[in-house]
């Protein structure tokens, strides 16, 4: 079966969002281990611009 990345936080997924919203970080996970935090905004993943949640949700999965 395939492994499905994810780093653990929750993330806003309204569209017209400027970003991905952190709505929640729970303790121990990669998003907590990497210092990520309730109302930071990602807004590119690997140079590539994050439009959204939904959009971040993508980039995250489709990383290998």
């Amino acid at each position: 079966m395939p492994r499905i990345w994810t780093f653990g936080a929750n993330v806003n997924t309204a569209e017209g969002s400027s970003g991905a919203t952190i709505v929640k970080v729970p303790s121990g996970t990669p998003a907590d281990d990497v210092g990520l935090r309730e109302g930071d905004r990602i807004v590119a993943v690997e140079g590539e611009p994050v439009p959204d949640g939904i959009a971040l949700i993508v980039a995250i999965r489709a990383h290998r």
